[in-house]
């Protein structure tokens, strides 16, 4: 199947928000891609939502990946955490959480299934431990991406959020998606920079707005007060 349209059923499947047992019997019959098919009749017995998550994952990675691009192919899975290895000394680490998990009636019967949000606060310690020995991380749970760098260890927040169907989108342009993560990290993270130095500029701009300077050696006022804060 081509990657084009998988990723188009990927974003189908994350519009779910909400379907019942008979709702996910139907879905399953519109979905051509089949390791979606499984993914919801999954959902629906006793499978572990970590589990059959971890197994989409690598049917996508398998189907939307070119192998030509990685000097080893690894997609590899230990504890929940996958490393995608491409022509980099560094990997990506994504650490994948269920999108979806099983409802119940009061008599422990499946009725359904949720969609589940992930809550960044409660994954701290675990994105900071990775990033010790990591530069980049992705956070998904297959509908949104926080790409957080070495920064999160200091001030925890992804540096973007991106939907995850978009970052693979991305790959299909270049076939490198540790280059993706870093050209989101220059688009989004330096222009922060850049805003935050140059409100600090005006601040001392300002704050020497009353100073008379002697001027006679050719500068702008504006000029002098730059030599002296870079002192």
């Amino acid at each position: 199947m081509d990657p084009r349209q998988i990723i188009e059923e990927l974003e189908r499947l994350n519009s779910f928000t909400k379907l019942t047992v008979e709702e996910v019997r139907e879905q399953e019959k519109l979905f051509k891609y089949a390791p979606f098919r499984h993914y919801l009749e999954s959902l629906i017995y006793a499978a572990k939502p970590e589990t059959i998550s971890a197994e989409l994952l690598r049917h996508l990675a398998d189907d939307i990946f070119k192998e030509e691009g990685f000097s080893e192919v690894k997609l590899s899975v230990g504890f929940g955490d996958f490393i995608i290895q491409e022509n980099k000394i560094n990997p990506i680490l994504l650490e994948l959480k269920p999108a979806f998990v099983r409802t119940e009636d009061k008599s422990g019967i499946p009725n359904g299934i949720i969609a589940k949000k992930i809550e960044l606060a409660d994954h701290k310690a675990q994105v900071q431990k990775y990033l010790t020995v990591n530069d980049y991380l992705v956070l998904t749970d297959l509908r949104k991406a926080s790409l957080f760098s070495r920064d999160a260890l200091v001030n925890f927040k992804p540096f973007y959020e991106i939907p995850f169907p978009e970052l693979l989108k991305m790959y299909l342009e270049n076939d490198c998606f540790w280059d993706n993560v870093r050209r989101l990290e220059d688009q989004h993270v330096k222009p922060e920079l850049e805003n935050v130095f140059f409100q600090d500029l005006n601040k001392w701009f300002e704050a020497f707005k009353a100073v008379q300077f002697n001027e006679k050696l050719g500068l702008s006022h504006n000029e002098i007060v730059v030599l002296l804060i870079n002192k």
